[in-house]
């Protein structure tokens, strides 16, 4: 109900107190009525449904008791779409035509765009507004029981004062324009409007929200007030969208279908949200009144669907651009914001990040999660994966959930290069995105393993165990030891912790203990020669970025208790000279090459790598230089180093000429 709340100065005939929209008809009739005398209608305060207007004052003027003029001034007006203060608005009455009534003049208000405005009486009433491009028509009839809007180049923020709630996240519309047309009953409070938008755009206060370049069209239909509703319908033409780590550019022509309705927990989801695209993926959003809300999505071509609904959330785990097939339903279930529920279905599903990191390829199944309690069984299978560029092959994971950890029910099995690796017991948390294991692996074929990697080619097969392993924060680390069987001997790995393993500039640190290393296999597969006998040593607070080594303290010597012979072929005192070291002692380097293989009693290198500088040692120090070789029997050659700091690409770049047999200087 209307209330005015102030004795006019001026009553005007007819004019009576108490009905909805009596205001209006009484500032209405100080100007269309009859040619009266001028004079002032004043309110101090009018209310209407969602409107409230203060300190209004009509003041009429004309010559020979003839109303030529009106000035209408309101101190404020608060409506659903805002507040404006400081209104005034002159205007010259005139009768274009019989049982027609206009008045026309500029408006003004503090803060506000200005423009002209004119008011009609006929056979109903009409309201028109412009500034610039800026347009706004009301059309209404006498009774007042409808209204009819047409507006044009309006700024989108207008909208979100105009809207029933607050916008999610603190999002704030900035940018673009809308118009369109609308239809509001006045008696029931419904509405139905058709609107179209141009470059919106929007964010929010943590940037975690967002929207740039956004056009569409949108069809509503709706009632105002207590227990009222909201249907619309959505057809995007462009925009991207932003909901951290989610990023969507839509695909044109993309349909959003909503409803929402006033309840006890004001305006909520009234039946589920709906997307659907032109290239056939589905979305379906709904939430009740207990605060539970699900996602259903279908992706039934990956190719085309992954990279824009999946690529912006992979790209913040380092996965950018990456290639998708084949199909995926998933389901999404949150109480209070927290994730309760996931269930996907997978068919011939394949994955490659550019990088190599990881690919998956013709993943099919059922995997279950759930946050309490059990749920189904996973059963997922795939056809080959590759994780830092290791083909681990086939595989099959079956599971249960049990309060939101997957435990494995048999052991993950793969067979790379020949051989096998086992996980188990193996459980996966994706909550706190983590996992722990034990791995065994066995009689891997190193040759083909190194080829796959871009090594020099090892010979032999390679065996180890990995007890305790655990995957949390984004790094992988072992409690136990990293056993590794290969060239005969052992590499013992402690304190391993490899920070991003699937990302981009993965970190590597360890420390590692070498026991009885077959020199003659590992030497031929370095190309360095020949050396027989047997090899220990350790590289400690070894760190490795990105598959380059920046940090370690490592000592590599021959087994002085090895029983066996001791030889070194011509090349391989060649590429050990190469580290900068020169002949010391025996004969002179000019006859060396009269023999193929030499005795030794001791080899060994030492190189701490600090700031891409190795500090150089050998199996003794001397006076001037270290000890790299120490020759045994006749001829005798020793091998002495003198520099004693190297740089590491320097160093890389001789290691790498010697293995590729390039001619090497002993000096």
């Amino acid at each position: 109900m209307v209330e005015p709340e102030a004795a006019m100065r001026k009553r005007v005939p007819g004019a009576r107190t108490g009905r909805r929209w009596v205001w209006l008809a009484v500032l209405a009739a100080g100007w269309a009525g009859p040619a009266r005398a001028a004079g002032t209608i004043a309110f101090d305060r009018l209310r209407a449904e969602g409107l409230m207007l203060e300190d209004v004052r009509l003041h009429g003027s004309g010559a020979g008791g003839a109303l030529e003029r009106l000035e209408l001034r309101i101190g404020s007006v608060q409506a659903a779409w805002g507040r404006i203060e400081g209104l005034r608005w002159p205007c010259a009455l005139d009768r274009p035509e019989p049982g027609v009534v206009r008045c026309r003049g500029r408006v003004d208000w503090k803060g506000g765009r200005g423009g002209r405005l004119e008011l009609r009486r006929g056979d109903g009433w009409a309201l028109g507004w412009r500034h610039g491009e800026q347009r706004l028509e009301l059309h209404a009839d006498l009774a007042l029981r409808a209204v009819d809007a047409v507006w044009k180049a309006w700024p989108v923020a207008d909208l979100q004062r105009m809207l029933p709630t607050p916008l999610p996240e603190g999002l704030e519309l900035e940018g673009g324009r809308h118009g369109g047309q609308a239809r509001i009953d006045l008696a029931t409070q419904g509405f139905a409007a058709e609107l179209g938008v141009e470059g919106l755009e929007a964010d929010s206060p943590d940037g975690r929200l967002a929207a740039a370049g956004v056009s569409l069209s949108l069809s509503l239909e709706g009632k105002a007030g207590t227990g009222g509703w909201l249907h619309g319908e959505t057809r995007l033409a462009r925009g991207e969208f932003l909901y951290q780590p989610f990023y969507v550019a839509v695909a044109t022509g993309t349909r959003l279908a909503f409803r929402v309705a006033d309840g006890p927990r004001g305006w909520q989801l009234d039946g589920p949200l709906r997307l659907e695209d032109p290239e056939g993926a589905r979305f379906e959003l709904s939430a009740d009144a207990a605060g539970r809300i699900a996602l259903r999505a279908r992706m039934p071509d990956l190719a085309v669907q992954g990279p824009r609904y999946l690529g912006g959330a992979l790209a913040a785990f380092g996965f950018g651009e990456p290639a998708f097939a084949g199909a995926l339903d998933a389901g999404l279930t949150l109480q209070d914001g927290r994730l309760q529920r996931v269930d996907l279905e997978a068919a011939e599903l394949s994955f490659a990040d550019p990088y190599g990191i990881v690919v998956l390829a013709r993943l099919s199944g059922n995997a279950h999660w759930g946050a309490a309690g059990r749920v189904p069984a996973t059963d997922l299978g795939w056809q080959a994966l590759s994780i830092q560029g290791i083909a681990l092959g086939p595989a099959r994971l079956r599971g249960e959930v049990v309060d939101g950890r997957l435990h494995a029910l048999e052991p993950l099995a793969f067979a790379p290069f020949g051989g096998s690796v086992r996980l188990h017991p193996l459980w996966i948390d994706p909550r706190a995105a983590a996992a722990g294991f034990d791995a065994e692996v066995r009689d891997v074929d190193l040759a083909a393993l190194s080829a796959q990697l871009g090594l020099p080619e090892f010979q032999g097969r390679l065996s180890g165990r990995l007890p305790r392993a655990r995957y949390e924060d984004g790094i992988l680390r072992a409690e136990g030891q990293l056993v590794i069987e290969v060239f005969g001997g052992r590499i013992e790995v402690a304190g391993l912790s490899w920070e991003r393993p699937f990302g981009v500039s993965p970190s590597l640190s360890a420390d590692v203990t070498i026991e009885d290393l077959d020199l003659e296999p590992l030497t031929g597969a370095f190309g360095f020669g020949t050396i027989t006998g047997r090899l220990d040593g350790y590289v400690r607070g070894l760190r490795v970025l990105d598959g380059s080594p920046v940090a370690f303290d490592a000592f590599l010597h021959t087994d002085e208790s090895w029983k066996g012979r001791r030889r070194i072929s011509q090349k391989a005192l060649d590429d050990i000279g190469s580290v900068g070291g020169s002949l010391g002692g025996g004969l002179q380097a000019g006859l060396l090459s009269i023999f193929d293989r030499f005795g030794y009693r001791r080899i060994g290198l030492r190189c701490r790598l600090l700031d891409n500088v190795c500090h150089m040692g050998g199996i003794e120090d001397l006076p001037e230089g270290y000890v790299l070789v120490e020759g045994a029997g006749l001829p005798r050659v020793s091998i002495h180093g003198y520099r004693r700091q190297v740089d590491w690409p320097v160093l890389l770049e001789r290691l790498k000429a010697a293995a590729a047999g390039g001619k090497v200087t002993v000096r």
